[in-house]
């Protein structure tokens, strides 16, 4: 050691070299833990905050981004009564993992929800997001939990490194704004959770929507594969499951809506029936009740990226959640 700090200080180009990695590594840690994050990731990060420290809802709604956008508490409030307490946590990209652990704090903090209606995307069931969650989502603890679910292990090691490096976590960010496209930094504007203001901001983007082209756009990817659990989303589903029925947690499972393309596609492809099969088999949990089993099929325009709908969509599909909701609640 002291031979090298010796060449070190006697070498003018090592010495450069290592002030460079020693800068490097100093503003790669300051922008790791206090450089501005994307829109996502402040999102995360106020959903899994408040949960452990808000009072618990009578009704948590849980699942993706479709369920953020397409579930209107206000909606639901009109058939459950005010006197419910409703509060959307579902996150944009998320899987069972994310909800498994975002109950798993509340409950740890004594905020265990009066019931909780999931309303996770199909098609997310195939896929996995270890580089969300190992990335920055789960505490140390957590990492330990997901390195011993024995499940993309190798995913889970490499996402480690986002959580030091900025530029590694906003690489392909980085590249636009070195490319000279500007727009990227909309992916950074403040997460709005409130839904007043997300409302209000859906209604001005509609008024200022150009008319859709004639011909529709291709088919996403997403609705030409069969359905499909990855093992790790299997593992962490069930966890998520029995995790609410320790502490007598209903859960309601709801199907998210899809366009009638999307639907027509997937009937083809058997993913519909598998799908239900699917639900069939969870429904025999006792405290599961699927409450939407079957696709509410929408129109094509109803959606401008076939996945996320529109503001009339929301509150029609809202509107029939909360009719099925008023039939079963629990609380009298």
């Amino acid at each position: 050691m002291k031979h090298l700090l010796h060449c070190i200080r006697h070498d003018a180009g090592l010495m450069a070299l290592t002030l460079l990695v020693g800068a490097v590594v100093v503003i790669e840690a300051v922008l790791a833990f206090w450089g501005p994050e994307s829109t996502l990731a402040n999102e995360y990060r106020q959903v899994l905050a408040r949960g452990p420290v808000e009072p618990a809802p009578d009704l948590l709604v849980m699942g993706d981004s479709v369920a953020r956008g397409s579930i209107l508490t206000s909606v639901l409030h009109e058939h459950l009564g005010k006197g419910v307490t409703i509060r959307n946590d579902a996150m944009q990209g998320t899987g069972p993992e994310t909800a498994y652990f975002a109950l798993k704090r509340m409950i740890a903090a004594g905020r265990i929800p009066g019931a909780i209606l999931y309303a996770p995307s199909p098609h997310t069931f195939a896929s996995t997001r270890m580089h969300i969650v190992a990335g920055g989502l789960c505490t140390w603890p957590e990492m330990a939990d997901l390195l011993g679910s024995g499940h993309d292990r190798f995913d889970i090691l490499g996402s480690t490194l986002l959580r030091f490096s900025y530029t590694l976590r906003y690489r392909e960010q980085i590249a636009e704004l070195l490319r000279g496209r500007r727009e990227v930094l909309a992916l950074f504007r403040p997460a709005v959770l409130n839904e007043d203001e997300r409302v209000a901001s859906a209604e001005k983007q509609a008024a200022a929507r150009k008319p859709t082209a004639a011909t529709p756009a291709p088919l996403k990817p997403l609705f030409r594969i069969p359905f499909t659990v990855a093992p790790v989303n299997r593992y962490y589903l069930d966890r998520f499951l029995n995790l609410a029925a320790r502490h007598n947690i209903p859960i309601y499972w709801v199907t998210t809506p899809c366009t009638q393309r999307g639907y027509d596609s997937r009937e083809q492809l058997g993913f519909n029936a598998d799908y239900y099969h699917f639900l069939d088999q969870l429904a025999t949990r006792p405290q599961v009740t699927v409450l939407q089993r079957e696709f509410p099929v929408y129109a094509d325009t109803d959606t401008s990226d076939q996945t996320h709908f529109d503001l009339p969509s929301s509150r029609r599909f809202s509107a029939e959640l909360g009719r099925r909701l008023q039939a079963a609640w629990p609380v009298r």
